[in-house]
């Protein structure tokens, strides 16, 4: 196998299941596949380079990485896969939580970004962080469910918080494994309402959390918040990596 050759997404059937990785869920026929080393550019400029969307990928984009192989003796390919229309998917599951895409061949997980997309990813990295923040606090069958959508996003946060440094560590080592959890900080409260969180939830919690849609005064709330300061704040890449640390 040549070390410089980038195969296009067609090709990797050459290799049989090779680069298939077990399912934990028989949902879809299509396979498992992972990429390391990823990055997103363009047919038109490769040597650019662009934030994972929050929702569906632009014109012409390409996705780029190392597929791996499904045990260690299959060396990784280089492989190209272009992306346009398809839509991001986030899998909160243990098992495979993280972000996905799904073409008309395949399911690709995405692991750890190329070098060169490393800076324009803690944008999404921060954004998604912020979303898997959420969806611990409000999904069932955790220490906390949905009756917090009758709170603001503020009150969510002041609830759940404990910022004293020295309190949040006594807390940690004395606390009873059935005794209700708190964070030193939930989620990050700025981001969510500066950086238009608001989308992003409406796009991939609405179908999780109808409730949050619906009468609720966490999201009517973070509405009128978004509304107040939409387009005031101008986020450094040093801030979103912060965040994304933070969640």
């Amino acid at each position: 196998m040549a070390a410089d050759r980038v195969y296009n997404e067609g090709e990797i059937e050459e290799f049989g299941n090779d680069y298939d990785q077990p399912k934990p869920f028989e949902d879809d026929e299509r396979p498992y596949r992972t990429l390391e080393q990823w990055y997103l550019t363009s047919e038109k400029d490769p040597e650019s380079r662009a934030a994972l969307p929050e929702l569906k990928f632009k014109r012409n984009q390409v996705l780029c990485g190392r597929l791996q192989g499904n045990t260690k003796e299959i060396p990784p390919i280089d492989v190209k896969i272009p992306v346009e229309g398809y839509q991001i998917s986030v899998d909160f599951t243990e098992e495979t939580r993280g972000l996905w895409i799904a073409t008309k061949k395949a399911w690709y997980w995405l692991h750890r970004c190329h070098e060169s997309q490393d800076e324009i990813h803690q944008i999404t990295r921060a954004k998604f962080g912020l979303m898997s923040n959420l969806i611990d606090i409000f999904k069932e069958g955790s220490y906390f469910d949905t009756s917090h959508c009758n709170l603001s996003p503020k009150e969510v946060h002041q609830k759940l918080s404990c910022l004293d440094d020295s309190v949040f560590e006594t807390y940690k080592q004395n606390r009873d494994d059935d005794e209700s959890l708190i964070f030193q900080e939930p989620f990050d409260y700025t981001l969510l309402t500066d950086q238009g969180g608001i989308t992003l939830l409406k796009h991939h919690l609405g179908d999780l959390f109808p409730g949050l849609m619906i009468e609720s005064k966490f999201w009517e709330e973070l509405k009128k918040i978004t509304e107040r300061k939409r387009g005031t704040a101008k986020w450094t890449p040093d801030q979103f990596r912060a965040s994304a640390e933070l969640a």
